[in-house]
């Protein structure tokens, strides 16, 4: 019974990916679209790797951006006005 239990525990965590322990989905509104950053009203702003296509991301749109947890970097927006900066991977109109 004990190996019964053991191998179905193993099993379980080999079935659940190492890239999923850590992601999370932020849901927003974007505020603004500068080059492979996406700033979220009133929230953090995305980077997402250069290769990624966010032509169909525009300001004013629900948006679910998904990333993984990480020590974010510091955007000086000016006026005093700062936002965190993480690394994103991937951005989907919300609905």
């Amino acid at each position: 019974m004990r190996n019964f239990i053991l191998s179905t525990v193993t099993a379980a965590i080999l079935a659940f990916p190492v890239s999923q322990a850590s992601a999370f989905t932020a849901i927003g509104t974007v505020e603004a679209v500068s080059g492979h950053e996406v700033i979220i009203r009133n929230g953090d702003a995305y980077r997402l790797p250069a290769n990624y296509d966010l032509s169909h991301i525009k300001a004013g749109q629900k948006v679910a951006v998904t990333w993984q947890s990480q020590t974010p970097d510091i955007m000086d927006l000016g006026e005093e006005n700062y936002v965190r900066v993480l690394d994103a991977t991937e951005i989907v109109v919300a609905e």
